[in-house]
């Protein structure tokens, strides 16, 4: 969990500049995790709101989607406390429906937009009230028990605080493809005579009569394929992944 020390609360706009479309809302709603990372690969704000003013995190919270949610934690700008139409902020929301997880995902991970757990909504409640209201009484007493600070909110706190500092993004290594990301089995990644890099699942949907053509160069691979597990794997990315889902 974040350390008391040092922490303030993210600068968090009321306004993107950029509104998101209700295809992308019912994308975090529904977990389509593939759809909102090609969304945001063409350079779409990951804190566009719609128009009641709720964001791709807060749907994700509402829907207690947590692969999305923490997907949307390994982007350092995203902004967690900005407040829907009627104030609530995502945080709210998971508490309201009593997702555990997500809330323990909101609380404790670290992040360059620090949660701010005091800031009320339009009708005068904190996520702890929320919850509790909620019936969700050991969610309340994790939003309690936080070592975040215990800070008064007031409209213009986030504009007027500065930012805590971001920590290093961590490395995504995803098929180019399907967008998920590489693991030691099914998405095991497998290298093109082109150089290029896919996973085998991808790779098995692209044999065609021997003949397997680059998704990525539109090159064809130099030599006869009959299935995925004919092409020589990537064991420079494969290494990588094993240790990560293997930690010594």
């Amino acid at each position: 969990m974040e350390p008391h020390e040092n922490i303030v609360p993210c600068q968090c706009p009321s306004d993107f500049g950029e509104e998101l479309p209700r295809e992308m809302y019912l994308a975090a709603k529904h977990g389509q995790l593939r759809k909102i990372k090609q969304y945001l690969g063409k350079g779409h704000d990951v804190n566009a709101c719609d128009e009641d003013s709720c964001s791709l995190l807060a749907s994700a919270c509402i829907a207690n989607r947590l692969e999305v949610v923490r997907f949307l934690h390994r982007i350092p700008h995203l902004h967690r406390n900005v407040r829907d139409w009627s104030g609530d902020t995502p945080l709210m929301h998971a508490a309201r429906m009593g997702h555990k997880e997500v809330v323990e995902e909101l609380l404790m991970c670290p992040h360059p937009c620090r949660l701010n757990v005091d800031i009320q909504n339009s009708y005068e409640d904190k996520a702890e009230s929320i919850a509790i209201a909620s019936s969700n009484e050991e969610i309340a007493r994790l939003i309690q028990n936080t070592r975040l600070p215990r800070l008064q909110w007031h409209p213009d706190l986030c504009h007027t605080l500065v930012p805590a500092k971001m920590p290093e993004a961590e490395v995504i290594f995803e098929c180019n493809i399907c967008l998920e990301e590489y693991d030691t089995r099914e998405r095991r990644p497998r290298v093109l005579s082109c150089g290029h890099s896919l996973c085998t699942t991808c790779i098995s949907m692209l044999v065609n009569h021997g003949h397997v053509v680059c998704a990525v160069c539109r090159g064809t691979h130099n030599k006869a394929v009959s299935r995925a597990t004919d092409l020589p794997v990537n064991y420079e990315l494969d290494k990588i992944m094993q240790e990560r889902q293997h930690p010594s």
